[in-house]
């Protein structure tokens, strides 16, 4: 398979970079190192030399278009090692020196998200990797917590949270009330279940009440993911929505 040409045909962003990711793989430096003294060898071997710098510098972009630092930091020192020539590499490393600078200098959040969801890389598993990478993209910090390994039982009305009680419930919640406190933003990813999250979420979704005042950042949506027989089918633009509002969810 030809990874560049897939991806200059790919209709999304993420799609275009995973290609070109692959592309990229393929090139460890100049083939045949003899090549430079065998004058019949170096045409072939400047060709696919050119041809890796002309690669990288299209995932250096995409990446850029992304925000991607840390991916930034990786395949522009990559490229750099390989092919110290390439101006356009130095340009990237100078465009993460200025990002980075500007995320100190930033708000950077904590963002708590609360993963429903029974499938350890189903639909929404992949929607919150997604939605994390573009917030850590961005400069905030993402944990994840699970409620297939984190028991929230249901509320019992008792009422004893409303009077700085802890919770009755000898279950998770009461551990994981710093980590709410501490966070600027919770996120919560859920399959959908007669059009509703399911019951693991909403539990959470009760406790957290007497803790937080809420304010809507918004919402990703996935639909047509299929059902939960074999793998999961969730689309590419799906993905890619979640890792934009991830990115941009304390822009202004």
């Amino acid at each position: 398979m030809d990874y560049g040409v897939a991806a200059a045909k790919a209709t999304s962003v993420m799609n275009k970079v995973e290609l070109l990711e692959k592309a990229v793989a393929l090139y460890q430096g100049k083939l045949l190192s003899s090549a430079d003294s065998e004058h019949w060898l170096i045409h072939q071997a400047n060709h696919y030399h050119l041809a890796y710098m002309s690669t990288v510098n299209e995932l250096l972009k995409q990446l850029m278009s992304l925000n991607a630092c840390d991916l930034i930091h990786q395949y522009a020192a990559m490229a750099l090692t390989i092919a110290p020539e390439n101006t356009k590499a130095y340009y990237s490393v100078v465009y993460l020196s200025v990002e980075i600078h500007s995320l100190l200098e930033g708000t950077m959040k904590n963002i708590l998200v609360i993963q429903g969801g029974g499938r350890a890389k189903g639909n929404t598993a992949q929607l919150i990797d997604s939605f994390a990478a573009g917030a850590k993209a961005a400069g905030h910090s993402v944990e994840i917590i699970s409620l297939m390994k984190n028991e929230v039982k249901s509320c019992l009305g008792c009422n004893a949270c409303r009077y700085g009680k802890p919770c009755i419930q000898k279950d998770a919640f009461n551990g994981l009330v710093p980590k709410i406190k501490a966070a600027d933003c919770i996120v919560f990813a859920s399959p959908l279940y007669f059009w509703t999250f399911e019951q693991a979420v909403s539990y959470y979704q009760f406790a957290l009440v007497n803790y937080i005042g809420f304010h809507d950042k918004g919402m990703v949506l996935a639909g047509g993911c299929g059902d939960t027989n074999g793998r999961p089918q969730i689309r590419t633009e799906s993905l890619q929505k979640a890792y934009e509002f991830g990115r941009a969810i304390y822009k202004e």
